[in-house]
Parts: C-alpha cells; structure tokens; sequence
C-alpha cells in the first residue's frame, strides 16, 4: 500500500463521512508546536498535470475564514499545533513574500474531500525536486451552517446559501475537522488495529462502495475500508464509536448483527470524541488535556520488565552442578531408589 497515499478519495455522500477512531501514524506527526501555514488556491489541477482555471474553483471570503474558523475551535484547541491561515483578501491566491505553505488546499465541487496524512503533505506543497507544488486537501463541500454570522481574524463573515454539494446538512462542518484530521496525522477507524467488533462482509462491501455515487474500484474500497492499518507505529484507543475519523454505513455491509453494532456502524459523528481530543493533546502535547474512557494503546510498544534472575541455592548448586541436566539427576535418584529396595530386601532375608 502507497505510504503517501491521500485518503477519502471520492468519500461516500450517500452515508456521508462519519469518521473513525482517533488512530495516528506517529511517523508522520508534524514537530510539536509547529506554526503550518495554509494556502487556498483558486484552480485546480487536471489529470495531466495543467492549471485549470474557473468561477467554481474559486474560494469565497467567508468559505476560506470558516475553515480558520473551524479548525482554530477545534484541532488547535487540543493539539499543539497552530495553522495560519493566509486568507488573502484580494484573492490572487499568492502567500505574503518569504512564506511557502505547508497545506495547500482546493476547492473541487467534483474532487470529493481526501487529504494526505501528516508530514506527507510535505513531498506536494514542498517537492524537493523542483516541481510545482500541489494540493495537500481538496474540500468539495463544507457543511457550513446557511446564512450565518461569524467573526475570524477579528473580522465579520457570513455563511453564504445554497452551498452544500454533499455530507452533513446540520452545519457542524465534521468534513473540514475529519480532513485536518488526517493532516495531523489520523487514520481511518474502521481499519483499527485495536479491537474493532466487527468484520466486514468483502463481497458486499465492494459492491456497495462500486456503485454510486462513489464508484470505487477493489484498490479504493480496500485503500478506505477494508485494509487493516498496521499496528506499527500507531497510537491510538480502542474502537471509538464516537470518533470523528469513523465512515457510518449500513449494517448489511458487516458479518455481526443486532441493534448494538449496528448502532455503532450506522450513525454519523460530527464533533470530535473525547478520545479524539485525548490523542491530540498526547501526540501535540501542550494543551489542556481530556481524559479518553477507552483503553490505549501507545507506540512504542512497552512490553514487561524482565524480574530478577533467581539466585541458585548454594547447597543445591554444589550437589547439581549447572552442566549437570535434569535427566541425570533422575537417573541418579533412580539408582539410588534401586540400591536401596535391593538392600532391604536382603536384609529381609537375612
């Protein structure tokens, strides 16, 4: 599997995002207490790599604060991490002199919503080898409440009408927290190497994911929802059904039934969970932290501390020495037992 992989490519709007537990891949952490600066680019790019330019493409004032807006009130409130976002006003798409972004993000109606993870989006809005950097995130919707006043960067917006092309309709915004999500380093839950208490019925889960309006292939379908992240180098809890990093889906799509599971797989989170909020602050520690109900699992891996080696008993080390094993010592206790029957005997005799 591509480690630089974006993931939810093409996500599922008929049962929206939900998201999964919070699992993070510790080696793309970003450095804790980093300053990531956020660009919004008003094109996008085509499959063979060309600038493609349209009214569509181009972010609206309020739709780049509200993303600010979002992520200051939710991920930079637990992790210590702060983004900047470069609103830029006039909307010319640049960065002020000396800055180069760490996120670049696009606004593609049809592109779906899908980030890369942590620091990988480093090799696209930083490419070492002198390429034009690219996307690290497309947002094609952004759940935002209608027609609603709010302040960011000490200035006034209001949400526009009209705007959703897919997900939530409550204007909770969890697709912008669930992408962030996976550029500070979150995984998908539903691929939880801690203890997740389903599986999934592949046959059907290919099949509904085939069709639309998703329309992925076996590669997109294992890539989102089959493959089981690895346990390497992964903290995170056990499966949290209230994580903002969990897909909702129907409950025909796993082996298990009844109403307990298939409540856990079929209802949509929206905010982030307090284990969500807990694993923020334990891999960006700094902010106040939350406590999580569920157990964790931390990488490294702590196994036991070995206990003291036994100290041989002196008496018994000088009958049995070590290169002595314990089949001989039978044996001699065997001969031993023999001599002594024998002996009794004859003197029975006697």
């Amino acid at each position: 599997m591509d480690s630089k992989k974006r993931l939810c490519q093409k996500p599922p709007k008929t049962f929206k995002l939900l998201h999964d537990t919070a699992i993070f891949n510790v080696t793309k952490l970003w450095q804790n207490g980093s300053t990531l600066q956020v660009q919004f680019l008003n094109y996008i790019y085509d499959a063979d790599g060309n600038k493609v330019n349209d009214p569509k493409y181009v972010w609206a004032s309020w739709e780049k604060a509200w993303i600010g807006y979002i992520i200051t009130d939710t991920i930079m409130k637990y992790a210590n991490l702060n983004f900047v976002f470069h609103l830029d006003l006039n909307n010319t798409g640049t960065l002020p002199p000396g800055i180069t972004p760490d996120i670049i993000i696009t606004k593609n109606p049809k592109g779906g919503a899908w980030s890369y993870v942590g620091t990988d989006c480093l090799n696209y809005s930083k490419p070492t080898d002198q390429s034009a950097p690219e996307p690290t995130m497309n947002l094609g919707w952004l759940d935002a409440p209608y027609d609603t006043p709010f302040t960011f960067q000490g200035a006034s917006y209001t949400t526009g009408t009209g705007f959703d092309q897919g997900g939530y309709t409550n204007g909770l915004s969890g697709t912008i927290v669930h992408e962030f999500g996976h550029t500070v380093g979150m995984l998908h839950e539903l691929q939880t190497p801690f203890g997740a208490p389903f599986t999934f019925n592949r046959d059907a889960t290919y099949a509904y994911f085939a069709g639309p309006p998703n329309n992925w292939n076996s590669a997109d379908t294992d890539s989102n929802v089959l493959d089981l992240i690895d346990r390497n180098q992964k903290n995170g809890s056990n499966f949290d059904k209230d994580s903002i990093m969990k897909y909702s889906f129907p409950c025909k799509l796993i082996n298990e039934t009844g109403p307990t599971i298939c409540s856990y797989i079929e209802y949509t989170t929206e905010i982030l969970s307090n284990c969500d909020k807990y694993w923020l602050g334990i891999n960006y520690p700094g902010k106040p932290l939350v406590s999580c109900p569920l157990a964790s699992n931390l990488w490294p891996v702590i196994t036991p501390t070995p206990g003291p080696t036994p100290v041989p008993n002196p008496i018994i080390s000088k009958l049995f020495p070590d290169k002595i094993s314990f089949e001989y010592i039978l044996l001699f206790l065997g001969i031993i037992l023999v001599i002594a029957s024998t002996l009794l005997f004859l003197f029975s005799i006697i």
